[in-house]
């Protein structure tokens, strides 16, 4: 890969609950510059111009150009690449981001800088000039080799973790004033860590600010719960073919030991085949109807299922269903990943076919919508006011057509004073009762039946009364 001859500088900060990048280039006096491009590598990847929340999905797993103050962020399955100059690729992992912006002036002297604040990124550098990577407790300054920052931001606990080549960190004794200590070379297959101020507090029984072999990581990967970001970890250096240590079980101290025979060589554990089972329940529906999506998975890393109106989510397992109610045929993916890195898609297909029995349509032509009429006369038998209205209504039905009189059912809501049926037909006068001189509030439904016995209605408000 070419070198650039100016370098970049990348801040890590926190906002939202996202982990985010800013990245400024160091200007060489010059109008600064930077090549920088975000792919997704697992979903769900965002970048664009504007808030974290309102961020495009990046939906193809193509490059994509970013400009000055564009944000990337992933949500907790996802992860993305950054790659800069053609020599440095970045590693974001689960719920982190990054933010494009310009250099400030302030800064142009200091080189290539990296400021992180929360989470764990990984860098592969083959660029010419000196990376310094920032934390809140710590300085790193790598030149050609493969590493890892971890901040933990409630700890303030920085942890540097040299895979390949060698690195110098220098803890933080005032970060007010930036005040730095005595820098120390880790070598490869080394860690480091530390804390802000002049000492800092052992982890796990590990002396802080002093390198320590790979074989130690486990107790502090234990004790911090990092295990999420090992394993991502894993995956990005096999496909760097960078060697990656046994973190299966925290190390002891060393101690002496007495001298044993040999143990006989034990055959290694074979991995576990993967179970995956994706299917639809039922697989062919009516239009407006649901079926099930279900799936069954064990032995795998993870599982994303997409389609439809569904943007790729997570999957989880040993088993889950999802309710889905597509509107026209539609095919499910589920995308596996083994646990040997390689992703399997499975699919599963929904046929919907078009509704042929559908209900009618039904409207009330008058009266108008919460009419008003004057009470006709008192009924002295009943002893209850009375008005005579006209009901017109119609109903049609796509396999019926024009519904016929019998079909047709008026309705009163007030049985309290009066029968509710009122009559049937597309034309009926009825007469609507009332209890209370100053008046009451009918409300008058009619309802549609289809031959194969669908039913709709449609109501209207009727107000009757008098001046007492």
């Amino acid at each position: 890969m070419k070198a650039t001859r100016c370098g970049w500088r990348l801040y890590l900060f926190v906002a939202l609950g996202l982990l985010l990048v800013s990245m400024l280039l160091a200007g060489c006096g010059r109008p600064a510059t930077v090549n920088a491009q975000i792919r997704r590598n697992l979903s769900n990847v965002y970048a664009g111009e504007g808030s974290p929340d309102s961020l495009p999905l990046l939906s193809d797993d193509d490059w994509h150009e970013l400009r000055d103050m564009s944000l990337i962020t992933t949500d907790a399955d996802g992860e993305g690449w950054l790659q800069i100059n053609q020599c440095m690729l970045v590693y974001i992992f689960q719920n982190s981001g990054l933010v494009k912006a310009a250099c400030p002036k302030s800064d142009l002297a200091s080189g290539n800088v990296t400021c992180a604040l929360e989470g764990t990124s990984a860098y592969n550098n083959d660029c010419s000039d000196k990376i310094v990577i920032q934390t809140l407790s710590a300085e790193v300054v790598l030149e050609g080799t493969w590493i890892s920052i971890t901040y933990l931001p409630e700890q303030q606990v920085t942890i540097l973790s040299v895979f390949e080549g060698h690195a110098t960190a220098r803890p933080v004794r005032n970060a007010e004033l930036r005040t730095m200590g005595e820098a120390i070379e880790i070598p490869t297959r080394h860690f480091w860590f530390s804390e802000p101020g002049i000492t800092a507090d052992p982890i796990a029984g590990l002396a802080a600010r002093e390198p320590h072999p790979f074989d130690q990581l486990p107790l502090l990967i234990e004790k911090l719960h990092l295990e999420s970001w090992v394993e991502r970890l894993r995956v990005r250096a096999a496909d760097d073919n960078v060697p990656f240590p046994d973190f299966a079980t925290p190390a002891e101290t060393p101690s002496p030991t007495p001298t044993v025979p040999p143990t006989p060589t034990r055959t290694a554990t074979p991995t576990p085949r993967p179970v995956i089972r994706f299917w639809a329940d039922p697989t062919s529906i009516t239009a407006g109807e649901r079926t099930t999506l279900r799936w069954q998975i064990e032995n795998v890393r993870g599982a994303f299922l997409s389609g439809g109106n569904i943007k790729e989510r997570a999957a989880p397992g040993p088993s889950g269903s999802l309710g889905v109610s597509p509107a026209a045929t539609t095919t499910y993916t589920l995308r596996v990943i083994l646990l040997s890195g390689r992703q399997e898609t499975h699919t599963a297909r929904v046929t919907v076919k078009p509704r042929t029995n559908f209900p009618p349509k039904v409207t009330i032509t008058t009266p108008d919508k919460d009419a008003e009429y004057w009470y006709d006369g008192y009924d002295q038998q009943r002893q209850l006011w009375y008005t005579d209205v006209t009901l017109t209504g119609s109903a049609s039905d796509p396999e019926d057509g024009v519904l016929k009189d019998p079909s047709l059912v008026w309705t009163t809501n007030l049985t309290d004073i009066q029968k509710a049926l009122l009559g049937a037909g597309r034309k009926v006068t009825v007469r609507l009762y009332s209890n209370v001189c100053e008046g009451v509030r009918h409300t008058i439904t009619l309802t549609a039946a289809d031959s194969d016995g669908n039913r709709r209605t449609d109501s209207r408000g009727i107000f009757i009364r008098t001046i007492c």
